[in-house]
């Protein structure tokens, strides 16, 4: 691969986006195997130009839960608000 091609995939790889959470459909809650939480998908593969990683906005209630679970690419959690704990 050439300079100019590297170049050119790193660019394609770096395209900025947007997503308007607030659009995004909720999923989630209904299924024990997930756990209470709900969620919606900011960046992931088949939704975003992202195949690297995974993050979303998740909503717990009081004792609120997300089964263990594991995939690949690496999922971001960042806590907003209250306290939880993430093994």
């Amino acid at each position: 691969m050439t300079a100019i091609q590297e170049n050119q995939a790193f660019q394609t790889l770096m395209q900025a986006f947007a997503v308007d959470a607030a659009s995004l459909a909720v999923e989630g809650g209904t299924d024990a195997a997930y756990g209470s939480v709900t969620w919606r998908t900011l960046v992931c593969a088949d939704k975003a130009p992202s195949s690297g990683l995974v993050a979303g906005i998740a909503e717990f209630g009081p004792g609120g839960t997300l089964n263990p679970h594991r995939h690949s690419p690496p999922e971001v959690y960042f806590g907003l608000d209250g306290e939880g704990i993430v093994t």
